[in-house]
This record gives C-alpha cells, sequence and structure tokens, in this order.
C-alpha cells in the first residue's frame, strides 16, 4: 500500500465508541462518525492495480490485499454504474445505478454477478443519479438505500434531491417497484457539482463530497430527514485528496464507522476516523493510498457488509467488478 504522509489522526482501538458532531444543533446540523480500526480478511492476486498493493501500515490504515477481478454483473441495462452499495438485508449482493440519462431504476445483483432484479423507483424523473449508500432508514432498525441526485456539471441547479428507499425483504427475479422518499435540499453557498454520497451507518447521518479540481468541500445533511422543505446542508470542511487531479467520484464509510472511502478515477482514499472525530475532520486529515483496479471510468467505491474490503465498478457495458480485501 502506498502511504503518501503522516496521518494527523490517531485511530481508536476499539469499536463502539459516541460519534461526534459535525455541527451543534439536530435541526440544523448533522453528527460525524467514530470508532475503530477496519477490519477483514486478506485477498490474493488480480486485476491491474493503479495504486499499490498489500503490507501493514500504522495510524488506522488497513493492510490490503490486490484487486481481484470477482464477477462481471449480469444485471441487463447495468450500462454506466454511477452508483454501488452493499445490501444490508441480503449479504452478498450490491446494489447499483446508472449515470444520467436512465429511467429510476436500481439493478441488484450477486458477487458472483447473478442478476437478482431490477427495481424502479415510483414516481421518479432523475437529472443526474450520481451516487448511493446505505444506511438506517427513519426507523434505525431497517435498512434504506440513498441515492443521490447531485450531478450538476454546468453548476446551474439550485437544489438537488436525495432519494431514500427501504430495502426490500426479498428480491425477485424480475424486480418489482420500490417507494421513495424525496428530500430537497441546497448547498449554503451556491451550486455544486458532486458525485459521492455517503451516509453514516450509526448515526444515519448523510455526507456529500463536491467533485472539483479546486477543492473537495464536504457537505452534512441535517438530522433528521424534512421532506417537507427544502433543506440547507451545512460546510463541515474541506477533504485532503492528494490526486494531481482531485475529482472525487464517490465515496462510502466503514460499516463500523471507523474510516472514510473516497475514491477519484485514479485512486481509492482511505480516512481513518479516530474516537470522537467527527468525519469532516477526519477527511481532512492526510489519507493513504489504497489498491485500485485499472478502470476505464471508475466512479464507485462500496465497503462489502460485514467492512472487510470493498468493491468498484467502472462505467461502461460488460465492465467487471472489482474487489480488495482488507485486515
Amino acid at each position: 500500500m502506498r502511504r503518501l504522509a503522516p496521518l494527523t489522526v490517531v485511530l481508536a482501538l476499539a469499536c463502539g465508541d459516541t460519534a461526534a458532531d459535525d455541527t451543534t444543533s439536530s435541526t440544523t446540523s448533522s453528527t460525524g462518525g467514530g470508532g475503530a480500526a477496519s477490519g477483514g480478511g486478506g485477498a490474493s492476486g488480480g486485476g491491474g492495480v493503479a495504486s499499490g498493493g498489500g503490507g501493514s501500515t500504522s495510524a488506522g490504515c488497513p493492510s490490503c490485499g490486490d484487486v481481484v477481478d470477482l464477477s462481471t454483473p449480469k444485471s441487463a441495462g447495468l450500462v454506466e454504474a454511477s452508483g454501488l452499495a452493499a445490501s444490508g438485508v441480503h449479504p452478498g449482493v450490491f446494489w447499483a445505478h446508472n449515470d444520467s440519462g436512465d429511467s429510476a431504476r436500481l439493478f441488484a445483483f450477486s458477487e458472483d454477478g447473478a442478476a437478482r432484479g431490477t427495481y424502479d423507483v415510483a414516481g421518479l424523473d432523475p437529472v443526474d443519479w450520481e451516487d448511493m449508500s446505505r444506511g438506517p432508514c427513519a426507523d434505525p432498525a431497517k435498512s434504506c438505500l440513498y441515492i443521490g441526485d447531485i450531478g450538476d456539471n454546468g453548476r446551474s441547479r439550485s437544489t438537488y434531491t436525495l432519494v431514500r428507499v427501504e430495502e426490500p425483504a426479498a428480491l425477485a427475479p424480475g424486480g418489482a417497484t420500490l417507494t421513495p422518499e424525496v428530500f430537497t435540499f441546497q448547498y449554503p453557498d451556491g451550486s455544486h457539482n458532486a458525485e459521492a454520497l455517503m451516509v453514516h451507518p450509526q448515526t444515519g447521518v448523510v455526507y456529500i463530497a463536491t467533485k472539483s479540481a479546486r477543492a473537495t468541500r464536504v457537505y452534512a445533511f441535517p438530522t433528521p430527514l424534512d421532506a417537507t422543505q427544502t433543506m440547507t446542508l451545512e460546510d463541515v470542511g474541506q477533504a485532503t485528496v492528494p490526486d494531481l487531479l482531485a475529482l472525487v467520484t464517490g465515496g462510502d464509510i466503514h460499516p463500523a464507522g471507523d474510516g472514510v472511502l473516497l475514491r477519484t478515477y485514479s485512486t481509492v482514499w482511505y480516512y481513518p476516523i479516530a474516537r470522537g472525530q467527527t468525519v469532516g475532520a477526519a477527511l481532512a486529515g492526510t489519507p493513504c493510498a489504497l489498491p485500485t483496479p485499472v478502470e476505464g471510468q471508475g466512479e464507485t467505491v462500496a465497503f462489502t457488509l460485514t467492512g472487510d474490503g470493498y468493491r468498484t465498478l467502472s462505467e461502461g457495458a460488460g465492465e467487471v467488478l472489482h474487489g480488495v480485501s482488507c485486515r
């Protein structure tokens, strides 16, 4: 694994820490995450790698194996994957959606590539779906998928939407229709283009990291989410993205809440979250580079359900699901 600089944060060694607040009010702000180092098993050889392989690191960076080619998802219609998330209900299943230009639908497939259904999201006409994440529903005992209609290449939109759907209890071969909750929001400082949406698995707080070569800003949604009005997000800081062309195209938070992944077209970056530290503060620290697959246009990254690694899938028809195992 390639390490660029010493981390500015120290990772807690025990799980179950109380999440810290990124802001101060429950009605106009959000909470961040705390926790422990990410766990998991090793992996063996495989696909092309843009940045470093295995080995151990310090200060909370995981030790990861090489990139492996897992499968080619057989979901008909999944031709421009822009969002990816591990199911919290069906182990070994992943959810994905296409980039702009598609209808409002989600694709479920197993890690071996088997199609597990296509699910229409009722009543929606997406502008530019760019990323998805899994997290708790309003009822924290349930698992929900969050989709960000957050693309804005021309920075011309005044408002954006967050879509939340509960994961179906059963996967139907032909698919089904999901009923969404839709939340309208705006940024506090004008329009932004973004492709990374993350949900903290313990607190349910939703974060967005912008896509800009100048600076990657991180914004948090207020809690609880309110579908009756246009919510204003809170700027919780700037992420440190060491790429020469630092265009963030995806992100995810570890299931234990102890680390964050951000990816660019060339690198997967890992940011440990120390005990009591906010997500915004963690992303401001110096990350470590994890094994990164060579992909034509990589815009997705998702932790596995257990957090023992991560998966990526490029845009394009017939692309390979890549996997990396970490400990």
